[in-house]
């Protein structure tokens, strides 16, 4: 976390620098030698090597596994406590203090990565802005330049040259392509009718049913958590102790299945809301008639 957030605040500072009049050389000289061996090196090393970044989500199922795992658990917090002055339950709650740490950091490296990528774009994309502004900028710069080289080339005709310097970049020219048998128009050839194939569902056993059943569970527990559900619904209530079903957000309103859950997690013993139906006319939420409620923010 130290090192990405050291990461993202020096490719701030670049783009500052990028942004403060430097001439052309010196902006080329910033990208191309000083960004791309100080911090090109680390956000390649980030977008290539085994950064802990690329495994955060096999290392968070792996964590709520133990998490889940009774016998694992138990045996992990007899040998914490026999290492320290912790009885069983206190080395238990450590340890899940311990798990509940390094998933929430580790989910909270999701937007600092997007931060970095934008800020890596947004410093090349601003340098080379920069570059074709000093160029082609109205003070002059590109003008003076063109006038600088009709002076030297009237020079070199003074002096009876015929020829450019041999240090002096040849003129480039577009290659000429000849046609060739794919440069004519081909007309459309017959192809034989599209029949779809006999699609089979195949047959599932109890076991594979239950299996599927069991990964897809396990995938839905993964994304919904109570803790991600929890702090998504305390951002609505703004320091209010309640809030109405009509004061939340439209979008929340739109999304049935969202707020079902949210509703569905309100009874759960790790969020801090529940939700109280209160008087009033039914509310209609999509094509659904349901009874008003509120989300009250538990002490």
């Amino acid at each position: 976390m130290r090192g990405l957030s050291e990461l993202n605040h020096n490719i701030r500072r670049y783009i500052e620098r990028a942004t403060r009049g430097r001439s052309p050389a010196e902006l080329l000289q910033l990208q191309f030698d000083d960004y791309a061996q100080t911090l090109g090196r680390a956000y390649h090393a980030l977008k290539t090597s085994d950064h802990v970044s690329r495994y955060r989500r096999d290392i968070i199922a792996r964590l709520r596994a133990w998490e889940r795992d009774a016998d694992w658990l138990a045996s992990t917090a007899a040998e914490l406590a026999a290492q320290g002055r912790l009885t069983p339950a206190q080395a238990g709650q450590e340890i899940h203090g311990y798990i509940r740490f390094i998933v929430d950091q580790l989910e909270s490296l999701d937007p600092l990565l997007e931060e970095i990528d934008r800020r890596h774009t947004q410093y090349l994309r601003t340098s080379l802005r920069q570059i074709r502004y000093q160029l082609v900028s109205a003070d002059g710069s590109f003008k003076d330049r063109l006038i600088s080289l009709a002076r030297r080339l009237a020079d070199l005709q003074v002096d009876g040259a015929v020829e450019l310097p041999e240090e002096m970049p040849g003129p480039q020219l577009q290659p000429v392509r000849a046609p060739d048998q794919n440069s004519f128009y081909t007309p459309p050839q017959r192809r034989e009718p599209f029949t779809t194939a006999v699609v089979i569902a195949p047959a599932l056993t109890p076991n594979e049913f239950a299996a599927l059943r069991s990964a897809t569970l396990r995938d839905v527990a993964q994304a919904l958590t109570p803790d991600k559900v929890n702090r998504y619904v305390l951002g609505f209530f703004n320091g209010h102790r309640s809030i109405h079903v009509n004061d939340l957000p439209p979008d929340l309103l739109d999304d049935l299945q969202r707020l079902t859950t949210i509703i569905a997690y309100s009874h759960h013993p790790e969020v801090k809301y529940g939700v109280v139906v209160v008087d009033g006319e039914p509310i209609e939420i999509g094509p659904y008639v349901i009874a008003p409620f509120q989300l009250e923010r538990m002490a």
